[in-house]
């Protein structure tokens, strides 16, 4: 026969190990909540890669038409001038980016996006919502930073 000491312990062991289990649940069940499922992230993560994608195409472009005095007729023109690679495919489908000439200096990117986005500062240009989604360009227009990181002190 266990002694009340015994039973104590075991009480409190019992006690402490449920209240770990609540804990974790508690802590798991809030994680969740405040960064999304994982689908969610997977689409948010998803879109800020279509988003840098985009703005690289919006790159390149600018350099083409500042280079060529027009826009490239077709986005494939700029693939071969392009270094680092150009993504020109949406990565989860594999489908084209939407692009088409407005005007002599203004064009359309589209693309299909999982989830709406906000941006702030010098991206807030970028902010979409959920579904197809087109930004009107104008070359001009197009924000100056580097895509791909910049190479010259200052710039």
């Amino acid at each position: 026969m266990k002694s009340s000491s015994a039973r104590a312990a075991t009480s409190a062991g019992r006690w402490i190990l449920g209240a770990a289990i609540v804990v974790a649940t508690a802590a798991v069940g809030l994680g969740l909540g405040l960064l999304g499922s994982p689908d969610q992230e997977r689409d948010r993560r998803l879109d800020a890669r279509r988003v840098d994608e985009l703005r690289a195409v919006a790159r390149a472009i600018d350099v083409h038409w500042h280079q060529a005095g027009t826009l490239p007729a077709t986005l494939a023109i700029l693939e071969a001038a392009e270094e680092p690679r150009l993504s020109l495919n949406d990565p989860e489908s594999g489908k084209p980016y939407s692009y088409q000439s407005l005007a002599d200096d203004s064009y359309e990117l589209c693309a299909s996006f999982s989830m709406s986005t906000q941006l702030g500062g010098r991206h807030a240009f970028w902010s979409h919502p959920a579904g197809l989604h087109c930004f009107r360009v104008a070359v001009e227009e197009v924000p100056r930073e580097s895509v791909f990181g910049s190479r010259v002190p200052g710039v």
